[in-house]
């Protein structure tokens, strides 16, 4: 072999061995470069997962915040609703108490006037020293759809009637039961004076009244005791007194 061929195939060699030394400083740089980037992935997966576990944390807790919330919000609306109702049931008794002294009739031809008709009706029922009752006022009402009792527009307007002594009140009120035979042939009653939402359950169990009586051939009653107004029902006087609600049927 010639000395230039040496040569040559000495360089060759060279070249190889720097080729091979390129490429593998090359590789080497390369995987240290993809190791860095999954260490560097496998820290961002890590704090992801972190925070992904602290975002749960955080989600349940609220979860449970908002139930415990709601609860305690149900809780305050029911105390409120408490409330309310006691306060509106003490208004309705304050209220009642301002009309004890008064009586509603009705019935009376709105042409009559409401002193002089009263006494009349007051005589008729069999009451002794009508004329000397005394009154603080006497007049009548506006027919109004707040007062469910006087529903029918071609009725009288009601008369009210303001007593300066309770015992003459309650001779008229119970006397309009027992001696009722004068009123219910001119289709007139007396009522005990109410608050409006009082008047509008007395109201619908009159009707619920009105039609066991009709339909069932029933006895019937409304019994007021302070601000608790309830409808009793019998088949005839043998039979004891029960309550029916209004929705209750027969």
């Amino acid at each position: 072999m010639s000395t230039r061929a040496a040569a040559m195939m000495d360089i060759e060699s060279e070249d190889m061995s720097t080729m091979r030394a390129f490429i593998r400083d090359s590789l080497k740089e390369q995987t240290n470069e993809i190791v860095g980037k999954i260490d560097s992935m496998n820290n961002e997966i890590k704090e992801l997962t972190k925070k992904t576990a602290d975002i749960l944390d955080s989600v349940e807790y609220n979860s449970v915040q908002i139930r415990k919330n709601a609860d305690d919000f149900a809780k305050l609306r029911e105390e409120l609703e408490g409330v309310k109702t006691e306060y509106e049931q003490r208004l309705l008794t304050q209220e009642l108490y301002t009309r004890k002294s008064n009586l509603l009739v009705y019935g009376i031809a709105d042409e009559r006037e409401p002193d002089a008709a009263v006494r009349e009706t007051f005589d008729k029922m069999g009451l002794s020293g009508v004329e000397e009752m005394l009154f603080a006022s006497v007049h009548r009402l506006p027919r109004t759809s707040t007062d469910p009792t006087n529903f029918r527009a071609d009725m009288p307007k009601p008369i009210m009637v303001k007593f300066v002594q309770s015992h003459d009140r309650q001779r008229v009120y119970s006397a309009s039961f027992k001696n009722g035979d004068y009123l219910r042939t001119n289709k007139i009653s007396i009522r005990t004076d109410l608050p409006v939402p009082l008047k509008k359950v007395r109201g619908k169990l009159a009707n619920k009244a009105f039609h066991l009586r009709k339909t069932k051939k029933m006895q019937t009653r409304i019994m007021e005791k302070g601000i608790d107004i309830t409808l009793e029902i019998r088949k005839n006087a043998q039979d004891k007194w029960r309550t029916i609600g209004l929705n209750e049927d027969v």
